[in-house]
């Protein structure tokens, strides 16, 4: 074959390539769409995943401190219950010191000043009793 007797390829045969480039490209595009879709989801499900730990840990703490809450309220209903008795003009010394007794019994700050309350009504008392005798 004589070199001098090729033929240039025609401008038909340069369009296939030229479609060819063309879909690899939109492929790719499509592919790295794909990909940043896939990155996105995977971002908005840890967001809420880690939304919804803070959410029950928020939840188990508001919880707690309903319960706190609570417990706190019925000892103060019941310390309320034992002050009433003792400082009831019906209630005997005798009886007011059992339920002295009993309301330091109470766990908190108030078991600390019925205590000292407690000591001194019983030095009152024993005041009282000595002078007259």
């Amino acid at each position: 074959m004589d070199s001098s007797k090729v033929t240039p390829p025609s401008p038909l045969a340069e369009a296939p390539i030229e479609e060819k480039r063309k879909a690899s490209v939109i492929e790719g595009i499509t592919k790295l769409a794909a990909v940043v879709g896939s990155l996105v989801a995977v971002g908005q499900a840890t967001s809420t995943w880690i939304d919804g730990v803070y959410k029950a840990k928020a939840e188990q703490e508001k919880t707690v401190r309903e319960i706190k809450l609570a417990d706190i309220k019925e000892k103060s209903a019941l310390a309320e219950s034992y002050l009433k008795l003792v400082l009831s003009k019906e209630t005997p010394i005798d009886g007011r010191a059992i339920l002295l007794s009993a309301l330091g019994e109470l766990e908190g700050g108030l078991s600390k000043a019925v205590a000292a309350t407690h000591g001194a009504r019983k030095a009152a008392t024993a005041v009282v009793t000595s002078t007259k005798q």
